[in-house]
């Protein structure tokens, strides 16, 4: 039994020892050939608090990388199958913080505030529906008014078409006011949960840190901290990517390496792909 442990010992050791002595011989190898080996990646720190799975979130990870991939025509990254974290080159880390609680937020009172503006608009144009009613039903009263105060004779019929203008009259004015109210409380409602969607973002700024490359003395890491839907943490993933390859940002908001996720596509431009083909020394 104890021989086995000391062999098992052993064997983990030399495993690691070799990995270790292979990671170093690629580190050296890419001062001279930037992306002479594909990068390592595992996924590190995972909170669950955000709406995706691991799975879903190595599947985002293939397809950002594959837009360096397929500029460059070879594989620039690779998942660690071992999931080691150890000798992986890259961790990548899903950390809810500030930023990604307040993304919730604003999507809750997003809702909200779509919810009720449907709802005000929908009674804002019945209101505006019920004063026309209104008007023309009063150009019909006062016709009959005027007629009735030219008119010598007042005809039976001339009193009841204008006791039904009146009754007319009464009952779309009936129908406004108890819109009213309703409509008021509606559009109070609906300015006190835009004031708060406004004061939860400007809260944390004009802009979000969504998310970094951080390479030290422990390793290198991305570490993800906010995304509001699929498209920003693809654009986001191949960002922090296009970081890891090397690459600095790109003084052009099409870019991929723009300072900021500005834009909507996941396509590299060419400022993006040159860069990387100097990157790599191709």
């Amino acid at each position: 039994m104890s021989f086995l442990l000391i062999f098992g010992a052993f064997v983990f050791y030399y495993q690691g020892h070799h990995q270790r002595i292979a990671s170093s011989v690629k580190n050296i190898v890419r001062i001279v050939r930037p992306c002479a080996f594909p990068l390592t990646y595992s996924i590190g720190r995972f909170d669950e608090q955000f709406d995706i799975s691991q799975e879903e979130l190595l599947d985002d990870v293939k397809l950002a990388a594959g837009k360096w991939e397929n500029a460059l025509g070879k594989d620039l990254f690779v998942f660690d199958p071992d999931n080691s974290q150890q000798f992986s080159d890259i961790k990548i880390n899903l950390e809810y913080d500030y930023r990604q609680k307040t993304t919730d937020k604003l999507d809750v009172l997003g809702g909200s505030i779509e919810q009720t503006r449907a709802k005000y608009n929908t009674l804002k144009s019945k209101y505006v529906a019920l004063k026309e009613e209104l008007a023309r039903k009063k150009g019909t009263l006062d016709d009959l008014m005027a007629i009735y105060r030219s008119s010598k004779n007042h005809t039976e019929e001339l009193v009841q078409r204008i006791r039904a203008a009146e009754s007319d009259y009464n009952d779309a004015v009936n129908a406004i006011n108890s819109l009213v109210p309703d409509l008021n409380a509606i559009g109070k409602q609906l300015n006190i949960t835009v004031t708060s969607y406004n004061t939860i973002g400007a809260a944390n700024g004009p802009e979000f840190d969504e998310g970094e490359y951080v390479s030290d003395k422990t390793g290198a890491s991305i570490n993800i901290y906010q995304f509001n839907d699929k498209q920003r943490l693809l654009r986001l993933l191949e960002h922090e990517l296009g970081h890891a390859l090397g690459l600095s940002h790109i003084a052009n908001p099409d870019a991929i390496m723009y300072r900021l996720n500005s834009g909507d596509s996941l396509e590299l431009t060419q400022l993006d792909i040159d860069a990387l083909v100097s990157q790599c020394k191709i």
